[in-house]
């Protein structure tokens, strides 16, 4: 029997940390969010997991940042696509789009 196991947001988050300018780390979040999962009863080994990210949630706590993550010199928001069904999907989507080539690996989900 399916199940679909839902992510609670107010329990949750989607951070990123990225350096600027070599110096400096800079912090942020997505508010808006949504990761669900669907598997056979308790069984996750073959669980499609799909996340669904509002880019234009981002927050860094600077709004000219925020204005400027969410354009096309970074996020895009207005033409990437933000909302992927697996982790293999949203790097072969990352990659596509440039601006993201140096994105660091992170843990599979």
């Amino acid at each position: 029997m399916a199940t679909t196991w839902n992510l609670d947001p107010t329990h949750s988050e989607i951070a990123f940390k990225v350096k600027h300018m070599m110096i400096t780390n800079v912090t942020g979040n997505f508010r808006n969010f949504a990761v669900s999962a669907q598997t056979e009863g308790n069984d996750f080994s073959t669980a499609k997991i799909t996340l669904s990210v509002d880019v234009g949630s981002t927050s860094t706590n600077n709004e000219q940042r925020d204005g400027h993550l969410k354009g096309g010199d970074f996020f895009d928001g207005e033409n990437f696509l933000s909302s992927f069904s697996s982790l293999r999907e949203w790097r072969r989507k990352m990659a596509l789009h440039s601006s993201f080539m140096a994105i660091s690996p992170f843990a599979a989900l």
